[in-house]
């Protein structure tokens, strides 16, 4: 990952409510998943086993292989992706495969508005 990459997560991450940001909230999100899931949003970078199955809705899947740090942010993980993502990033594999291919919204013209936010 690149530093502007780094410095774009991040400021999405600050765009987020404090509910995710917040310890013991319960949509809290660990910084890590918030890292893991920015990467995935903003440039389709893979993000990891348990988000996968989040993101294709493998909800199942998700809970069978989440260890405890993951169990304790599923709720906010769950929550995150459905309600402050784009729809087009979720939802299925085909999804998922797709918005990975394409970059996530930094390959899409369609949200270029919202990435020059985090410039």
């Amino acid at each position: 990952m690149t530093r502007t990459q780094t410095e774009k997560i991040e400021a999405w991450i600050q765009d987020l409510p404090d509910s995710y940001k917040s310890p013991g909230d319960n949509e809290f999100v660990s910084s890590e998943f918030l890292n893991l899931i920015g990467g995935y949003v903003l440039f389709g970078i893979e993000s990891g086993r348990i988000l996968y199955f989040v993101l294709t809705n493998q909800h199942k899947q998700a809970i069978i292989h989440a260890d405890d740090n993951y169990l304790g942010s599923l709720r906010g993980i769950t929550l995150l992706i459905h309600n402050r993502t784009p729809s087009p990033c979720n939802g299925s594999l085909e999804i998922v495969e797709d918005w990975m291919a394409y970059q996530g919204m930094s390959g899409n013209p369609e949200f270029d508005s919202i990435m020059a936010r985090y410039t």
